[in-house]
């Protein structure tokens, strides 16, 4: 099933009319986007296998979790001992993600108007 498929199924199963779905490739990673009501999420598959999951759980484009997985093997960060400069990392790249997916929606919509 295509990823877009995917995000749509997903959007509709989860009953929300105001959310925002994006998926696509940035760089040689897949990646996917959800903005709903209250909650954000963003996964990200590496080219090595890992997937990446920030969780935004306020909807204020600050994670409160993040989870690596790979293989068969997850991990989930937060903001305690052990986890606060895993996740200072990962807010990091969350911000560096949501830039290049607002340039991406850009460049389709200049594309789109040609």
């Amino acid at each position: 099933m295509k990823a877009k498929n995917l995000a749509l199924i997903l959007a509709a199963g989860m009953g929300l009319a105001s959310c925002n779905v994006w998926s696509g490739k940035i760089g040689n990673e897949e990646v996917f986007q959800y903005k709903g009501l209250s909650e954000n999420f963003l996964k990200v598959t590496k080219q090595d296998g890992r997937i990446i999951e920030y969780r935004d759980k306020q909807g204020d484009n600050k994670i409160d979790s993040v989870e690596i997985t790979k293989g068969r093997y997850s991990t989930t960060y937060t903001n305690d001992e052990v986890g606060k400069e895993a996740l200072q990392i990962a807010q990091k790249q969350y911000e560096d993600y949501l830039a290049k997916i607002l340039e991406a929606k850009k460049k389709k919509a200049l594309e789109d108007i040609q």
